[in-house]
């Protein structure tokens, strides 16, 4: 489960078992395990669309941010993934979605 949410990118690394139970209350790593699967049920071209979003908004005011969300939901909208996310909702289960093809580094 955390591994999906790792490949789609939601999630930049992933501490090992030992430390987080050391670190980590039991109600603490449930819920993470818990924001993990619902991350990784999510559409992995939006999953990476958010990182790339949220990364970009840190460094730039809110404006210029809004306004490359803007460009950005346009650039990854997808009609196939909606009606797969839509027919899964109204089946109650989570829906299948293709893997990002590998990207290299610019």
């Amino acid at each position: 489960m955390i591994q999906a949410a790792l490949d789609k990118a939601a999630l930049p690394y992933l501490v090992d078992g030992s430390s987080a139970d050391a670190v980590c209350a039991p109600a603490t790593l449930g819920h993470a395990m818990n924001l993990a699967a619902a991350i990784a049920a999510k559409s992995p071209v939006a999953m990476a669309g958010r990182k790339l979003a949220i990364n970009d908004a840190v460094d730039h005011p809110t404006a210029d941010a809004l306004q490359q969300m803007t460009l950005l939901q346009s650039a990854i909208f997808d009609i196939d993934e909606m009606a797969l996310a839509i027919e899964a909702w109204k089946a109650k289960r989570n829906a299948e979605f293709a893997a990002l093809a590998p990207v290299s580094p610019v």
